[in-house]
């Protein structure tokens, strides 16, 4: 099920949570009920498929039972879908408020710029700068190599830093 089927679904009379992989995962006015009833961390994140943004809040799966209710049931058609039928809808306003509070999780760069200082652990401890680290990174051949060697390059780099 994609994401933007999932939010097809969204409502403020039900709340519907996804299994994905261990976790169960709330999206939008879902999240907002889940952050009411166990102020779980919110994660607003940006959707290059659905040019916007989505609030959601993922917990384990032993967190849903603290959920079950009459309401609550699984769906017929999918087991890794939950609805939780509420008495009385989710307030529109408080929503629309909260969710203009959450923060944007910004992406971080893949590659950062060659030269540019990281917050690392290493700093300049051995001789080895964090961009010495970073240009060794970029040319191992991680495509070509085992996992062995790549644990031992690992190693060796570690040794390098002097960690």
């Amino acid at each position: 099920m994609t994401i933007s089927e999932k939010l097809a679904y969204i409502g403020f009379d039900q709340v519907r949570f996804y299994k994905e992989g261990v976790f169960w995962v709330a999206y939008e006015q879902s999240a907002y009920y889940v952050w009411l009833q166990k102020s779980y961390k919110a994660t607003r994140k940006y959707m290059k498929c659905l040019n916007s943004d989505v609030i959601s809040i993922g917990f384990p799966e032993n967190a849903l039972k603290s959920f079950e209710s009459d309401a609550l049931s699984r769906s017929v058609d999918n087991p890794n879908i939950c609805i939780l039928h509420l008495d009385s809808p989710i307030d529109e306003q408080a929503f629309i408020e909260w969710r203009g509070q959450v923060p944007l999780q910004e992406k971080a760069p893949l590659n950062p710029p060659v030269g540019e200082k990281l917050n690392t652990p290493f700093g300049e401890v051995g001789g080895v700068s964090d961009s010495d680290i970073i240009e060794m990174l970029r040319q191992f051949p991680l495509d070509r190599r085992t996992p062995i060697e790549c644990m031992q390059f690992v190693s060796e780099m570690k040794s390098k830093a002097g960690l």
